[in-house]
């Protein structure tokens, strides 16, 4: 099991964005912006909140999120079973 952040290369957000703006009423590269960091602190708070339903330890939940994209966190058994992500 190993987690990391999720990412979106410069190239395809740009895309992304030119390829949505006119659907989703985005006027300027702003506003596609301003939605992007909205959208993202939703997806973290869904991620924090699913971990929390099932009464993951925050720190744990948190450390989650903290490897970079290029990077992966592999926790050992004994972190999982202390966090309560597994029993045994």
């Amino acid at each position: 099991m190993g987690f990391h952040q999720s990412y979106w290369d410069a190239t395809y957000i740009k895309d992304y964005y030119e390829y949505h703006a006119e659907s989703e009423g985005w006027g300027t590269p702003f506003d596609f912006a301003s939605w992007m960091y909205e959208d993202t602190q939703q997806e973290i708070l869904r991620k924090l909140q699913y971990f929390v339903e099932r009464q993951v330890d925050a720190a744990f939940a948190i450390k989650t999120m903290k490897a970079t994209s290029d990077d992966m966190w592999y926790p050992r058994r004994k972190e999982l079973i202390s966090a309560g992500v597994i029993v045994q």
